[in-house]
Parts: structure tokens; sequence; C-alpha cells
């Protein structure tokens, strides 16, 4: 039966006892939920008569004994603040080791990366030529002609004037090696001519006009794109997630999470966020790859340097084909796990073979999904860079400095009617029509989907890996058991 001490009007005296016997000491002892267990021989603790406790209180120091703590509480009270610093453990940070794991961490993460962009440079490159140039039948099945004179007909001209004997055509003859010739500057063309417009053909005649710099052009700016997409992607959905009250995307599954809707959302924004963030970076990008690698002004630092902090906004008409990209490029790689989730119990975990082979599917239709987007977003950033007076004077490059010609941006969805008939609607008097389809081949239902071939390919091998990669971690986990 309880006991009860105190007064009943004071709050902090009236706490109940319960009485019992000491096993160690046969006397009796009382418990009091905020005191713990009293020995009443003693008055103290019974914890502190223990074995253990009484082993380690000897090695412990003052200011770390109950008496030493209540000190220091009474102390910090009396202050007025308390210091919040004594249970951060700062000194981790500053181990040796623990930064030498990290630093190897990230240099081991970065090279691999790095090579995996490098090695996937050219196939980019390609496509983007694809995706922005016009290409005409003379230009994929013949030379660049050559602007200068041939000095053979010069010199057989030259010798049918001396082998003639008429003094006339003599004085002509002296006439004419008195006066020097007058040459043709050499105007060199830019534009590559590949035998086709496959990919392997593109990429022959990038070699043979520029040589294989020209195939690994802008490797190391879309090697800073990539870092800073996925970080600052990272980086958001990290900050957001407490506000919203959803574990973060990047280290628990959407379909794991608490709230997979919210996650949705906030997975899809963030990418968004993050492409228009960074849209700049992908403008340059694009500009590096469009030209050709003798035009003045290809160093990144430079052009950040003469670019306003204004000027390093996304500019209003990229708005909508950058976020119609981002979306194509991470909707369905979200979507679709969350409603085999929700609709169809359907996970990693519980159904692996149709999981994956969903998975598969999913990747196939979004690659198809993205590349006429992409396409259309590359062609409105070579015609900014071009064509629009609001680009910075930094950034402004002309049609002579391209790698192939430009096959025009005439708006949003009038490009891809244009690229799929080969003509655009021109305006004439508010009424549209037709213009004659140019000698453009790249053109067609094929000259919306450039690189589908190679990307296809990138999606299947990626599969496989992942299959690959998965059996051999259960095959490591049935040995270890």
């Amino acid at each position: 039966m309880p006991s009860f001490e105190g007064r009943s009007g004071d709050s902090a005296k009236f706490r109940p006892y319960v009485q019992a016997d000491n096993f160690n000491t046969g006397y009796p002892i009382r418990y009091r939920p905020a005191d713990g267990i009293i020995d009443m021989e003693t008055g103290r603790n019974i914890s502190m008569s223990l074995p253990t406790t009484a082993k380690f209180s000897s090695g412990i120091p003052k200011e770390f004994s109950s008496a030493g703590i209540h000190a220091g509480v009474q102390m910090t009270n009396s202050v007025g603040r308390k210091n919040v610093y004594s249970d951060l453990e700062f000194r981790e940070y500053f181990v040796w080791s623990n930064t030498k794991d990290l630093l190897q961490s990230l240099c081991r993460s970065s090279l691999k990366n790095y090579a995996r962009q490098f090695m996937s440079q050219p196939f980019e490159v390609s496509r983007l030529l694809l995706q922005v140039g016009a290409f005409s039948p003379s230009e994929t099945n013949s030379a660049t002609p050559s602007t200068t004179f041939d000095e053979d007909e010069d010199d057989e001209e030259d010798d049918f004037f001396e082998r003639t004997g008429s003094p006339r055509a003599k004085r002509y003859s002296s006439i004419q090696r008195s006066v020097p010739k007058l040459r043709v500057p050499v105007v060199e063309n830019t534009n590559i001519n590949p035998l086709s417009l496959n990919t392997i053909d593109v990429m022959s005649a990038l070699i043979s006009k520029e040589g294989f710099r020209g195939l690994f052009r802008c490797t190391n700016t879309s090697f800073l794109y990539t870092t800073l997409f996925f970080t600052i992607d990272a980086w958001i959905c990290g900050f957001v997630s407490p506000i919203f009250g959803v574990p973060d995307p990047f280290f628990i599954d959407i379909v794991h999470s608490t709230n997979p809707f919210r996650s949705l959302l906030l997975s899809v924004a963030s990418s968004c966020i993050t492409g228009l963030l960074l849209a700049p970076v992908s403008l340059i990008r694009t500009r590096f790859i469009a030209t050709t690698t003798k035009s003045q002004n290809r160093s990144f630092k430079r052009l950040l340097g003469q670019l306003t902090w204004k000027q390093l906004l996304v500019p209003l008409r990229l708005i909508v084909p950058t976020i119609n990209f981002e979306l194509s490029a991470h909707l369905l790689k979200t979507w679709v796990p969350y409603f085999l989730y929700t609709r169809c119990s359907v996970d990693r975990y519980t159904s692996p073979l149709v999981f994956s082979t969903v998975e598969l599917l999913t990747s196939v239709v979004e690659l198809f999904v993205k590349l006429p987007l992409e396409t259309l977003l590359r062609r409105s950033q070579v015609d900014y860079l071009v064509n629009d007076p609001s680009c910075p004077e930094a950034l402004r490059i002309s049609e002579n400095e391209l790698s192939v010609k430009f096959g025009g941006y005439h708006g949003y969805f009038a490009t891809l009617y244009y690229i799929y008939n080969g003509t655009k609607p021109v305006s004439h008097n508010d009424k549209f029509s037709l213009e004659v389809p140019s000698s453009d081949t790249n053109v067609g239902l094929e000259g919306l989907f450039r690189g589908w071939r190679v990307g296809l390919l990138n999606v299947i091998s990626s599969w496989g890996l992942s299959i690959l990669h998965d059996q051999s971690l259960e095959n490591v986990e049935v040995e270890k058991f």
C-alpha cells in the first residue's frame, strides 16, 4: 500500500512511496518515481550501492558526478543560458582517419563519374549536333568544294599563250607574267559533312574535321554540370523534406515513405528547380558543343567572369523547354514505382522480376518521350545564342562558328511540326500557310528521335548491369549466412 508524505497542496512533495525489502541487506527500502529506489538504512539511492556503479563512481571527476551536475545546472540557470555545444561531438570532424576516408570516397566517386562522362561524351556531342543541325544531300554525300583557283589550269593557260607564235600573244604573255596573280582568300567551311546521319558517321566526320579533340569537346563542362545538378538536387531535397514532414527521397525510397505522394512531388519539383538554376550552365555547355573547337572564348571560367548576376538567371524563353525536359527525365522514373506500389502492391523486394521488367519498359518509354523534348530545348538554346538580341555579348555566337548548319527554331510546337513534315508554318495576314519543303534531310519521324539507338543500348546495358549487381549481392548474402 503506497504511503504519501507532504502537504496536499504542495505538489512538489506530494509523491507516492512504495515500501519493499532490500534483498541484499534485508532492510526495508522505499521507492519514489522521482528519486528511484531509496535505501532506508543509508538514505541513498540503491543504484549507488551496485558493484558497477561503485566501481566507476570512484574514477568519475567531480564535475561529472551527480553533485557536480546539479551544481553545474544551478550555475547555468543562475547565469540564464546553457552551453548547448557540449553535446556536439566536433572532435569527430577533425579525426584524420575519418577525414581520410571521406576524401578517398570523394576522389573515387569523382574519378568514376568523370571516366563515365569521358566515355559517353562523343555520343552526346554527336546527338546534340544531329538535334540542332540541318543537312542537305550534297553535304552528306560530297566533300566541301574548294574556293581557290586550280594552279594547273593557270599553268596550262600560260603554256598556251607561250606556244602561240603571234606577237600579240607574246605581249599578252609577258604582261600576264608581270602582273601578280590574284588569289581568292580561302574561306574554311566549319560545317561537318557526314556520309549519313548515323551517329558513327557523324563521329567520323568530326574526327576528320577537328581530330579527336572534336569528339571530347566540353567534357569538363558536362562533368561540372552533372556534378552540380546532383549536388543541388540532393541539397534541395534534404532542406525541404523536414518542412513537409517527409523522408528525404535520396535516402529512403518513395514507396517506403510515410507520405509517398509528397515525396514524389518533392523529388520532381526539386529536379525542375535545379534545372532552372543550372540553365545558364546548360546554355554554356550547348554553346561549347555546337561550336567548333577553333572558335573564340571557349573558357568556362572566363565566360562566367564576363556575365553579371542578372545574366546568370534563366532566360524567359528557355523556362518552358527546360521544365518540360526535366519533367520528362524524372517524372516517369519516380511515378511508375509509386504507382506500382500504391495500386498493385509491387515493389523491388516483393516482386523483383515484375518490378525489373516494368522498370526496363519505363526507361524505354522515358527515352522516347525525352528525345523530342531535348531536341526542342537544344534548338531553342542555339536560337537564343545566335538570333536573340537579349543574349549577352559574351555568349553570342554566329552561324559561321557552328559545327553544323543550324536547323532553325520556329516556336515550341511549330518546330516539332517542321521537323516531322519538313515544312514550317508562315503567317500571311493572320493566316498560316506552309513553306515549300527545304533540302534538309534531318526531318521526318527519325529527326525527332536522333540518338535513339545509342540511348536504347545504354538503357538495356544499364538494366542488365543492375540485374547482375543485385544477383551478386544476393549471392554474397547467402554465403555470409
